[in-house]
């Protein structure tokens, strides 16, 4: 699931980029519908409007494109950090100290053996 983040990050900083190129060229092009494959081309001093919101949209798109690839890379980031199995588990305090408590518990239940022999007693054996 990282490498999807990266490459979502990777296309919203392209997306950009191009939005960038446009709005500093002063022309770009759109599509002229849904199921057209041509696309048209406008030019920021011909068509300063339609420019303008071709641009708005073109941006608009970039950045979502990245936001999601930014919230990609953070639900990832945390769901590494929330694997017990994951290199990169951040731990617990709690779960840390339960196991310190339950290995106390243990430790107090262990059967403690005398190393001194029973003390001798007088009785005969029988």
């Amino acid at each position: 699931m990282r490498m999807v983040s990266y490459i979502v990050l990777v296309i919203g900083a392209l997306l950009l980029l191009s939005a960038g190129c446009d709005e500093l060229r002063g022309k770009t092009s759109i599509s002229n519908g849904r199921h057209s494959h041509s696309s048209s081309h406008l030019d920021k001093k011909n068509q300063p409007e339609p420019f303008r919101r071709a641009m708005t949209y073109h941006w608009t798109f970039a950045m979502l494109i990245s936001l999601a690839g930014v919230i990609l890379y953070a639900a990832e980031k945390h769901l590494e950090e929330s694997d017990p199995e994951s290199p990169d588990y951040a731990g617990n305090q709690a779960l840390d100290d339960w196991g310190k408590a339950m290995d106390q518990e243990a430790e107090r239940r262990k059967p403690r053996l005398n190393t001194k022999p029973p003390p001798p007693t007088d009785q005969p054996p029988q």
